[in-house]
């Protein structure tokens, strides 16, 4: 079964994404790793050469012609679920999971690299927090769409897993 993460920028898709995937025994993928590969800029320059709109576009793009392996861990972008039908496209082709943080967690996640991070990269203090709290307001609409939310403030692999695996109990449960 494909997992793909979803939530803000900080919330621990990549690092949580990768000691799933180690517990399953399954490739990790990172979809800001999967666009640097294709268009051989880091996500920071391509940014800055291109433009939010372009690299959005790039990030569907990546949704539309991959071909992710039966079982994997997928990290996605914070925006990409936010843009064009992406969000559909992952609730078809997998289970999506919304790793949920509050916007002060966030923020107090995201000062220590905010410089390597586009959309934050020119705010600190108060008005990261702002920030913060703004854009996630306005992408939770997407994020609730995902087939299930854990709590990730504090959380780790092993409860990652034992929450999907729960929610999978479930799902069996009522339809089986």
């Amino acid at each position: 079964m494909k997992l793909f993460l979803i939530g803000f920028m900080g919330c621990g898709k990549s690092t949580l994404g990768k000691k799933l995937a180690f517990r399953l025994q399954c490739p990790f993928i990172d979809v800001d790793k999967e666009i640097e590969r294709s268009t051989g800029l880091n996500i920071s320059a391509y940014f800055e050469r291109f433009g939010e709109v372009e690299f959005r576009k790039a990030e569907h793009s990546i949704f539309e012609t991959s071909k992710w392996p039966q079982n994997a861990v997928i990290a996605t972008g914070g925006g990409a679920p936010c843009y064009f039908n992406t969000m559909e496209l992952i609730n078809a082709m997998g289970l999506s999971i919304y790793l949920k943080m509050s916007a002060s967690a966030l923020a107090s996640r995201l000062r220590q690299g905010s410089a390597d991070r586009p959309l934050i990269r020119d705010y600190q203090g108060a008005e990261l927090s702002e920030y913060i709290h703004m854009k996630l307001s306005e992408r939770e609409l997407y994020y609730n769409k995902a087939h299930m939310t854990v709590q990730a403030e504090g959380l780790s692999a092993s409860d990652l897993e034992e929450a999907i695996q729960g929610y999978l109990t479930e799902i069996n449960r009522i339809f089986y």
